[in-house]
This record gives C-alpha cells, structure tokens and sequence, in this order.
C-alpha cells in the first residue's frame, strides 16, 4: 500500500465531531488545490488548512514528539521524506508552490520576504523547521499564527 493510498485510509474521520483537519501528503494537498479549483483562493485555503492540520498534530504530546523526532532525523529539509513518514514544513506550502509553479517571488508569502524560498530556514515556512527541531513547540504554535496572519492579509487574498 502506498503513503498516500495509507493516508487516505488511516484519516477517515471517526466521527462527525472529528476535531478539524488533518495534515495530508503534499500530494493530496496540491490534488485537493486542483480540485477546489486551481487559483490563488484554493492554495491560500489549502494552506491555511495544512497548517490547521499541523497545530492538530502539535495538540497532542504524542503528535509533538513524532514531528520532533521526523524533523531531526532528516536534518536537512530537502531529505525530508512526505508527511506522514516524515516531516517538512514545506508540506504546509505545498498548495502555495503549486499555485505559482514554484516561483517564490509571486507566492504571497514570498512577496512578504523578498521572494526568498520557504526552504530557507530563515522564511516563514522554513522557520517552523527550525523551530521543530529546536524542540521549541510554543514559538512553532506562534509561527504558524505569523504564517496565517500573512495569508488573512487582503494582498494575499
């Protein structure tokens, strides 16, 4: 079976009180943009949704340590395997970077820090990389607050 098949499996919702959204694949995340259609307002959702998805992991103790032990073992994010086998904060991104094919200078998180990459651990995204693996879950939980706080903006909008 493969992750994303074992994704789609292992998150059906218990109940209908299932407690908001969930991480996904970044696959299903860019098939999900594409299939709420594809434009600026599907991959600010999306994202906004993976980055829901993310605080719901940091909820728990269990969710917490699991991404603190994927994110050091990768060490470098670009060798991170996809959520759920690892993590990269970039899978919260991923709806963003399909949106504007890659170009960093068009996302509206881009445009906020100088079209740089959110593979740079000093960019919005990139940050919460860092912080994971410093262990400092309270400053990720603010970060992903920062990060949602530029996608309410009416530019990224």
């Amino acid at each position: 079976m493969g992750v994303v098949s074992w994704w789609r499996q292992r998150s059906k919702p218990v109940s209908a009180s299932a407690a908001g959204p969930r991480l996904r694949p970044a696959e299903l995340a860019i098939e999900r943009y594409h299939q709420q259609g594809a434009d600026p307002a599907s991959a600010r959702e999306g994202a906004l949704s993976q980055l829901a998805g993310l605080r719901r992991e940091l909820s728990t103790d269990r969710g917490w340590d699991a991404i603190v032990r994927m994110a050091r073992q990768a060490g470098d994010p670009w060798n991170a395997d996809d959520w759920p086998l690892g993590f990269d904060a970039l899978v919260c991104a991923a709806p963003l970077c399909a949106d504007v094919s890659f170009e960093c200078a068009r996302c509206p998180v881009g445009q906020q820090q100088q079209g740089q990459s959110c593979a740079h651990p000093e960019s919005a995204f990139g940050r919460i990389g860092v912080l994971v693996r410093q262990g400092r879950r309270d400053a990720v939980l603010q970060q992903i607050t920062r990060i949602e706080e530029i996608l309410d903006r009416p530019a990224a909008r």
